[in-house]
C-alpha cells in the first residue's frame, strides 16, 4: 500500500539546544568536567627525581626530604638537579 513513509529521525545539530532536561544536565555536567579538567590536567614542567638522588642528597645534607615544606622542598629539588648535573 502506497502510503506514506514517516522521515527518519536526524540527530539534532551539536549546538542545538537540549530536548529534555536530562540531556540539558548531561551537557551542564560534560561542560563543567571539561572546564574542571583544564585546570587540573596541565603539561607536567617538573620531573621528579629518582630515590637514589633523594638519598644522596638526604645522606649529603643531614635532611629528610619528605620531612621538608613546600618551600623547602623546592630549594632541595633545586641542589638534587644540581648535584645530578656534575
Amino acid at each position: 500500500q502506497g502510503g506514506i513513509k514517516p522521515k527518519p529521525k536526524m540527530k539534532p545539530p551539536k549546538n542545538a539546544p537540549p530536548e529534555n532536561d536530562d540531556e540539558a544536565d548531561f551537557v551542564d555536567l560534560q561542560q563543567l568536567l571539561r572546564s574542571h579538567n583544564k585546570k587540573v590536567h596541565t603539561s607536567q614542567t617538573f620531573k621528579p627525581h629518582t630515590v637514589r638522588d633523594v638519598r644522596l642528597w638526604e645522606k649529603r645534607t643531614s635532611k629528610i626530604y619528605a620531612q621538608l615544606g613546600k618551600e623547602d622542598r623546592r630549594k632541595a629539588d633545586e641542589e638534587i638537579k644540581c648535584f645530578k648535573g656534575r
